[in-house]
């Protein structure tokens, strides 16, 4: 994980169940979720959908730079890749 700061690492390779990692991917997903299906409505037009779907591309994105962090950071550390 060469150039990402060391604590990122360390605060990605945790071992434990965390609540803040759950409510981050829940609220991710929510997000995304809310993002997509307004692109998508029919009475979404023009740019309005163009910034629903760059919103959706960002938060998506982002969703699996963290879970890469994540992966990576555990294998770093030693431990198994994370499943989520």
């Amino acid at each position: 994980m060469e150039g990402v700061d060391p604590r990122v690492v360390e605060a990605f390779a945790f071992v434990e169940k965390s609540a803040m990692w759950d409510a981050m991917n829940i609220l991710l997903d929510a997000s995304i979720e809310v993002e997509v299906t307004y692109a998508i409505a029919g009475d979404t037009v023009g740019e309005e959908r163009i910034h629903a779907a760059g919103r959706a591309s960002a938060l998506t994105d982002f969703h699996a730079l963290i879970h890469n962090l994540r992966s990576q950071a555990r294998e770093q550390n030693g431990m198994t890749p994370a499943k989520s």
